[in-house]
């Protein structure tokens, strides 16, 4: 009887070893490698100097053209005199009537742009994802694949705003 015990017991503990060294294992994958970096989308106007309609003209094209990156991302109103503070009211009427959040419209006076030329800007950053091509899986090397690259690759990209996912990204910015 105590026999017949300790054979079941090294049976039980042979056939857990060889259990355990049979099952594979997956490596540990490493994350995804992107890069997000800003593209800026800038309009710089001379209002003073120009037709007010013309300049309105200009900044309605800016508008039509960038819509879907200006309803997501912060916009950014400069001006310098009151022409260009008449331009910029437009511009935020504008902007609001296509959909942009009021708390993502800035709006403020400035002695003098980057060009002494401008005296109006609109400024809108929007955050792009570079990521790395990734491979096929291949079966014979199945747990050394980078399996679930494209699907981690594809859920940044689709983000609206990648850059709220990163620490800290207000500081490097300023």
């Amino acid at each position: 009887m105590i026999l017949s015990r300790q054979i079941i017991r090294i049976f039980v503990v042979f056939l857990s070893v060889f259990l355990v060294s049979c099952a594979s294992f997956e490596s540990t994958r490493k994350g995804p490698s992107i890069d997000i970096f800003p593209v800026f989308h800038t309009l710089l106007l001379t209002v003073e100097r120009n037709p007010f309609e013309k300049s309105k003209q200009q900044l309605n094209i800016y508008l039509d053209e960038y819509s879907e990156i200006l309803v997501t991302q912060n916009v950014q109103l400069n001006w310098s005199n009151e022409a260009s503070e008449r331009l910029a009211n437009f511009a935020k009427k504008r902007l609001i009537s296509m959909g942009v959040a009021p708390g993502y419209i800035q709006i403020r006076k400035v002695n003098t742009l980057i060009d002494s030329h401008f005296d109006f800007e609109i400024k809108v950053v929007q955050h792009q994802v570079a990521d790395i091509v990734c491979e096929k899986s291949k079966t014979q090397n199945y747990f050394l694949s980078d399996n679930g690259c494209f699907t981690e690759n594809a859920r940044w990209k689709s983000m609206v705003a990648p850059e709220r996912m990163l620490p800290d990204l207000g500081q490097l910015q300023e």
